[in-house]
């Protein structure tokens, strides 16, 4: 369930942009081979917004029913469709039949947006594009695979590989910008997942991790993002030809070192939002030939799995193109030596194809106009053989990140913790950890797997920014804090729960539920058989076994004969939609 959300969405009304690029539109003329009436089906889905998607979090199967009940759901006004995608694998994606400006802006529509934000804030669903979601159903995550997402930022795509590890195996989230990385940290709360780990390096230069190979691997790279013009439309101002020049050599870069980190036979994802063979085609090409690896037929695999997705087969062969000038060799296009620039500027050899490449059509581009979505490119690798891995110390540096340490049998923490919350023996003390030995405010909780990775590499070179699930934090509550030092955290019951042996109270009072989720506190006096079970101050589990699941909330009982739900807005919103309380 969702934490607290950390930035407001921006209320101004939408700009309408001048969606004119006359340079834009001849380049994908020629570089496509568009006739005339695909090109504007093309243009003009490309000017046109998206519909509102969203993924359904699939650990929380209740959501589905709350969708298909029309008494529980706002009314749809108007045109306003609200339906599953008919190709996306069991129903967990869908789709608005408008768009997010008109659904914020619309009286009649509100009540739907207010809906759906509830639902994303509390992790019941998470708002994604739809194509931005295929790159995580052609790498095929199961339960039990170590998976590393190199560009995570802003997190939808790691949301969906820890939705799809289950619990299981571990989950490296990777990201460059410092910024954008702590964004991961709060994208990945809302998911409560105790299997991942956020990490801030170059995704070029991620480091080495000895004989640790990945089984799945996810690059969706940096990009010009041309294909994402429908949610982007500064784009159409800003596009140049020679902007996919410029990232082409880090794209290759990320592409070579995911392809080093992952074990034989394993799968690496490379995907783009643009559709510019010089970032797609030619990065894949350029990559086959680095490092040994095969491309996975990715139409047939969609067929498969995505029934009625259109998708088209990648390009064997590309033209490189600047203003006047149009070439598939270098020679043809520097017509000298190669490498001299033109007007300034000199693409890469690796831009150009090196003949016809017939395995890139095992690679896919999905165009805006085919199914009204954006447009994305995806290549599947199988690696084959594993070759030299190592990245330099210097590259690889550690860049500030927390200090993680673990608690042990004999830390104080520790035996505080099992002392006021009867932590089973079950519960190693090997998946506690606290951010520092001087400040340890807080304690966190990672699965088995993720604590045998870091029994070997929690003081490697990896830069650890977040570990697994919040589990305590430090109880400033006055009246209980000498009880415990230790607050239980509500986002962390799901991992705890079967841990905690005291403090725990049950009630099957489907009223006493709905006062803690709608007014967040409870006066004693009023409820005596409550107060009989919470006698003592700080912090209980309350377990209600009125609702199938049952519902656990952490609660605070103050000195002074109040009970508070320590659950979070968005966590309380979200159980009130689920329950329909």
């Amino acid at each position: 369930m969702g934490r607290k959300r950390r930035a407001q969405q921006s209320s101004q009304p939408f700009v309408q942009w001048t969606k004119e690029n006359p340079a834009h539109e001849e380049y994908y003329r020629l570089q496509l081979g568009l006739e005339a009436s695909e090109l504007a089906a093309f243009l003009g889905k490309l000017r046109e917004q998206l519909p509102v998607v969203f993924r359904l979090n699939p650990s929380e199967p209740r959501f589905r029913h709350v969708l298909s009940d029309p008494t529980r759901m706002p009314v749809l006004a108007g045109e306003v469709r609200l339906a599953p995608v008919a190709w996306y694998p069991d129903e967990l994606a869908w789709q608005v039949q408008t768009t997010r400006s008109v659904l914020k802006r619309e009286e009649s529509s509100k009540a739907l947006h207010s809906f759906i934000t509830q639902a994303s804030d509390a992790g019941l669903v998470t708002r994604q594009e739809l194509v931005s979601m295929l790159p995580v159903l052609a790498l095929d995550v199961q339960p039990g695979h170590n998976v590393v997402d190199l560009c995570a930022a802003p997190g939808s795509k790691s949301v969906q590989c820890a939705e799809q590890l289950q619990g299981r195996g571990l989950l490296l989230a990777n990201d460059a910008d410092p910024e954008r990385a702590h964004m991961l940290i709060h994208q990945l709360h809302r998911a409560s997942a105790a299997q991942v780990a956020i990490t801030n390096h170059q995704a070029q230069f991620f480091p080495s991790l000895g004989s640790f190979l990945f089984d799945r691997v996810l690059c969706d790279v940096p990009c010009t993002g041309d294909g994402a013009m429908r949610k982007i439309p500064t784009k159409w101002k800003t596009w140049t030809e020679r902007d996919a020049f410029g990232v082409h050599p880090l794209q290759l870069d990320i592409l070579t070192r995911a392809l080093a980190l992952c074990k034989p036979g394993g799968l690496v994802v490379y995907s783009t939002c643009s559709l510019n063979p010089i970032e797609n085609e030619a990065v894949v090409a350029a990559a086959l030939k680095r490092r040994r690896a095969e491309l996975v037929d990715l139409e047939g695999l969609f067929a498969a799995r995505c029934p009625g997705l259109r998708v088209r087969q990648g390009l064997p062969v590309w033209k490189v193109l600047m203003r006047d000038k149009s070439a598939t060799t270098p020679t043809e296009f520097f017509e000298v030596q190669p490498g001299q620039k033109v007007n300034g500027f000199a693409p890469k050899l690796t831009c150009f194809p090196d003949g016809e490449c017939e395995a890139l059509r095992r690679t896919v581009r999905i165009m805006p106009h085919d199914q009204d979505t954006g447009g994305f490119y995806i290549a599947l690798f199988r690696v084959l053989e594993q070759e030299d891995t190592h990245v330099p110390e210097e590259k690889a540096a550690r860049k500030g990140p927390e200090r993680f340490v673990r608690l042990t049998a004999e830390s104080p923490e520790y035996q505080e913790l099992r002392e006021c919350y009867g932590l089973s023996a079950d519960l190693s003390p090997r998946q506690l950890l606290s951010v520092s030995e001087s400040l340890k405010s807080k304690v966190f909780y990672v699965n088995r797997e993720l604590a045998d990775f870091l029994d070997q590499y929690l003081d490697s070179r990896l830069a650890f920014l977040s570990l697994g699930v919040r589990a305590f934090g430090k109880n400033r509550e006055k009246g209980s804090k000498e009880l415990c030092s230790f607050r239980l955290c509500q986002e962390a019951l799901p991992f705890l729960s079967s841990f905690v042996t005291s403090r725990r109270v049950e009630s099957s009072d489907q009223g006493l539920l709905q006062t803690l989720l709608r007014d967040r506190t409870i006066d004693l006096e009023t409820r005596v058989d409550l107060a009989s079970q919470l006698q003592e101050r700080g912090y209980f589990v309350m377990r209600f076994t009125c609702c199938t699941p049952a519902v656990e909330l952490v609660l605070l009982r103050h000195p002074n004969g109040r009970v508070s739900s320590m659950a979070s807005d968005e966590d309380s919103a979200g159980l009130i939609l689920l329950l329909g309380l």
